[in-house]
């Protein structure tokens, strides 16, 4: 479009404004410091947050538990969810974490 298009069609804003923001929005398809959050990935997020409290605080739940748990709280996720999410914070499978269990972790308050 050009200027005087510009003009004819915006009426509620100054055609520089339409202009600068079409500079912004070609500026972000191209760069990779573009970030969206969506509703999935914050969700995501929460349920990640919710394994490693579980799984920290409880050593003898199991995957299975922990989905039960999260299904508790109105998040439907796999076993297979759980573990994944577990692994990649470098949390092992239930059996091995109460072996590795120390009594400072059992505090009394």
């Amino acid at each position: 479009m050009g200027w005087a298009q510009l003009q004819q069609y915006a009426t509620l804003v100054r055609p520089e404004t339409i202009l600068g923001w079409h500079r912004k929005l070609v500026a972000l398809k191209y760069t990779s410091r573009r970030v969206v959050k969506t509703d999935r990935q914050e969700r995501m997020e929460v349920i990640r947050e919710l394994c490693v409290k579980f799984a920290e605080e409880n050593m003898g739940w199991g995957y299975g538990r922990i989905q039960g748990a999260l299904s508790n709280l109105g998040y439907k996720v796999s076993m297979t969810t759980v573990g994944n999410i577990l692994r990649a914070k470098g949390i092992i499978p239930s059996p091995e974490r109460g072996k590795q269990s120390n009594w400072t972790e059992h505090d009394s308050a």
